[in-house]
């Protein structure tokens, strides 16, 4: 990370507040399961998505201003958000019934070391033949007939896998980044069929990402922060 701009004293604090235990982050994360009114206050506060338009943004106050503007703005729940939420249930108890795996809920997730980034997997799931033991699973319904059809992915020598350069894979190494772990399922249902792919951590990507966005948060997100806090 660069050198932190000087920050004022509410500005301090706010950072101050954020600081949290390894036990403290596991009691949080139990906390707001299931409670969307605390998670949305929790992500409020912190870099939580957009994690390739934070770390692509092109120079120019007007450019991070604009940035600024959709990440407070948020996606329109609209029906068909609602419907993509509500299939995630459905995919997880098949993604389970196939692959024989032990799948547990999982809610906001904050790193102690960078409490100012944050995360919302949909799920842990643990699986004996990692040395690592458990990793989160990133859903993606799409509505195609297909995951053959999905634009997100590339076939290599036979596989299907999420292109590097998608905001997909981003976000899914930023939910590594956060939670600490070393591979995420990244899990695609489509109308007809469903696929797991196992992404692993890109260790050069987080390290440009983690730089990338501290700078965001202390340049220009903790400041745009200022009115609220």
């Amino acid at each position: 990370m660069a050198a932190v701009p000087t920050l004022s004293a509410k500005e301090q604090e706010h950072v101050d507040l954020m600081q949290i235990s390894w036990e403290a982050a596991r009691m949080q994360e139990r906390s707001t399961r299931g409670r969307k009114e605390a998670v949305e206050e929790l992500r409020r506060l912190r870099l939580t998505g957009r994690f390739r338009d934070i770390c692509k943004l092109k120079p120019g106050r007007s450019n991070a201003e604009h940035l600024l503007f959709k990440i407070q703005t948020g996606f329109p729940c609209s029906q068909a958000a609602q419907l993509e939420e509500d299939r995630k249930s459905e995919a997880l108890w098949e993604y389970c019934k196939h692959l024989c795996v032990n799948w547990s809920a999982c809610d906001f997730v904050v790193h102690p070391s960078a409490s100012w980034l944050g995360a919302l997997p949909d799920g842990l799931v643990y699986h004996p033949k990692e040395m690592s033991g458990f990793g989160p699973v990133h859903v993606q319904c799409i509505g195609s007939r297909s995951f053959v059809e999905c634009k997100f992915l590339f076939c290599r020598d036979g596989v299907l896998q999420p292109k590097r350069s998608h905001s997909h894979y981003w976000h899914i190494q930023g939910e590594m980044m956060v939670t600490g772990t070393e591979w995420c399922d990244l899990l695609v249902f489509s109308r007809e069929d469903l696929l797991v792919q196992r992404v692993y951590r890109d260790a050069a990507l987080i390290r440009v990402m983690k730089r990338k966005l501290d700078d965001f948060f202390f340049y220009y997100y903790l400041p745009c922060l200022r009115p609220q806090l």
